[in-house]
């Protein structure tokens, strides 16, 4: 072994004790793979870590030149299984931003959500992850699918997002639900409008697209371009969500076609629909893949396995989380693992008691008339 040879080992032995010190094991699981995938150039380099809370990093990394950010993103779960936590990847420009945690997620959280405290018109509570709360404004959107097998969290989501609205002061919102399994939201009827079968929901369907036309027109009078330039002329108009579970029950395929109809054309008129299935696919919906594309959000939870995950989230993730209740995958701007709030019923009906019942139906019925405060 000549000279150079030597120094060189000792130089990478040195390295390697520097990296893995006491404190610094984040960093050195990053560099430790990096440096098992690309031995060689090209390959990426951090140029700067920052501690931002506890066991949450955040790096900076460049690509060398011939090094692709996609490729580089596909290796996200290697870092995160390294490290023992969750690893988020995103390109800002020419850098690529790492936001890294070694928190293990709880296997529950209880129920805690103040909608007045969070920026946007429809805030909802996406869940905790090792970097902290998921909210997201859903009316930004505002389109939103949940997936994942019976137990593993979508039905529990729904009533925390649908409480989430319900508690929200700030906003003046109308909920509909869809609930063809006719019992999972019967403790509702008097906050939201209810629809358990599926000619009411060929009725209320029908219903909301002329409201939609109406909102259009509207909206086009005063010269707006979204509802959010509507409000802030001063004018009122709520906000309406509507949410399906479960969507595989919805065969009639004029309930379908009305249901798209919708999904293309509400995010500007403040329409937004948040749909929930055990297992998307082809045979769901007769134009499920054109459906599919109008779903800028998905909240995946645990699926069997990786061609359900892939049916939603283009990737495998869904199936190698743990299966634990309220377990998922956020996706939208950003995809990460997330462990949602628990909200039994039985608090459910607690906050109810705090809210105002509403003339739910109004918003179907009579659109032209001006809505009752909550």
């Amino acid at each position: 072994m000549t000279k150079q040879n030597v120094i060189e080992e000792v130089r990478d032995q040195l390295k390697h004790i520097w990296l893995h010190r006491r404190g610094n094991d984040a960093h050195a699981a990053v560099q430790d793979v990096i440096d098992a995938i690309w031995p060689k150039p090209p390959r990426p380099q951090i140029i700067k870590k920052t501690r931002l809370s506890g066991e949450a990093y955040k790096f900076i990394l460049t690509l060398e030149p011939g090094l692709g950010y996609r490729e580089f993103k596909t290796k996200e779960q290697l870092f995160a299984d390294a490290m023992g936590g969750t690893v988020q990847i995103e390109k800002r420009g020419k850098a690529i931003f790492m936001q890294a945690s070694t928190t293990e997620l709880q296997n529950q959280y209880p129920y805690f959500f103040e909608p007045a405290a969070h920026p946007g018109y429809l805030p909802v509570h996406f869940g905790y992850s090792a970097i902290g709360e998921i909210i997201r404004d859903l009316s930004e959107m505002p389109n939103l699918i949940i997936a994942g097998h019976p137990g593993a969290g979508k039905s529990n989501f729904i009533h925390g997002l649908i409480m989430g609205l319900l508690l929200n002061r700030k906003t003046d919102i109308r909920i509909a639900v869809f609930d063809f399994k006719r019992l999972e939201y019967s403790y509702l009827r008097d906050h939201v409008l209810l629809i358990t079968r599926e000619h009411e929901a060929l009725a209320a369907l029908s219903a909301i697209n002329k409201h939609l036309d109406e909102r259009l027109v509207e909206l086009e009078s005063k010269g707006c371009q979204k509802i959010q330039d509507y409000l802030e002329q001063g004018c009122q108009i709520p906000f309406l969500v509507m949410i399906v579970d479960e969507l595989a029950e919805m065969h009639d395929e004029a309930c379908q076609t009305a249901l798209n109809r919708i999904l293309r054309l509400g995010r500007a008129a403040g329409i937004a629909v948040v749909c929930a299935t055990q297992r998307p696919s082809s045979t769901m919906m007769r134009a499920f893949g054109d459906s599919k594309a109008m779903f800028s959000g998905t909240m995946c939870f645990h699926v069997r396995d990786g061609v359900n995950s892939r049916m939603l989230l283009d990737n495998d993730n869904a199936a190698l989380i743990p299966t634990i209740p309220g377990r998922g995958i956020f996706q939208w701007d950003v995809e990460i693992e997330t462990q949602g709030m628990f909200l039994p019923i039985k608090r459910a009906r607690e906050f109810l008691k705090s809210i105002n019942k509403i003339e739910v139906m109004n918003f179907v019925e009579q659109p032209q008339k001006g809505l009752p405060p909550r």
